[in-house]
């Protein structure tokens, strides 16, 4: 599963440098990965599509690698308003959904059994995108977001947006 998600991305990456020779204003498509929720075993690749100088929507998928880890897969749809003085770059705020399945060790006197469950919220991030004039971008931001969907109990109410991320604009 490693392997493919980073061949993945590489072809991604080499297909979106052919397609537009330079400049951070000449295209309207980024792909990303997330390196902090790499290292974490849970990969992050974002799509976002420039709408304006100040906006753009997109989403996030993850996937994680390791079953011990609560969050297994995970869908956000955001969208970014931009501060900056150039084209979808500086300093962004970003509103955003979370779709994501859970796994969940259940304890009790019989033994630990595993139960999945589907949860969804809305929460928000803010950020800084930094764009370079040949298209590649580095990005870190921070968020959290409210659970709305789903059981759980009160401590477990909420998800994290987080991340320092890498691309690139075509």
């Amino acid at each position: 599963m490693k392997s493919f998600m980073s061949v993945l991305l590489c072809l991604s990456l080499g297909m979106a440098s052919a397609q537009q020779p330079a400049g951070s204003d000449s295209g309207s498509n980024e792909l990303s990965l997330n390196l902090l929720y790499s290292v974490l075993e849970i990969p992050e690749i974002t799509y976002e599509r420039i709408l304006s100088n100040e906006t753009g929507i997109g989403f996030s998928l993850a996937i994680a690698l390791n079953d011990e880890i609560e969050i297994q897969q995970g869908l956000a749809p955001f969208f970014r308003y931009y501060f900056g003085n150039n084209r979808a770059d500086g300093f962004f705020v970003e509103a955003n959904a979370a779709f994501y399945n859970s796994k969940y060790d259940i304890f009790s006197f019989d033994g630990t059994d595993s139960e999945n469950e589907f949860s969804f919220g809305l929460g928000f991030a803010a950020g800084v995108k930094l764009v370079s004039a040949k298209g590649w971008m580095g990005m870190a931001f921070i968020g959290l977001g409210r659970r709305l969907g789903g059981g759980g109990d009160l401590l477990d109410l909420g998800y994290p947006r987080a991340g320092i991320s890498f691309g690139k604009r075509f």
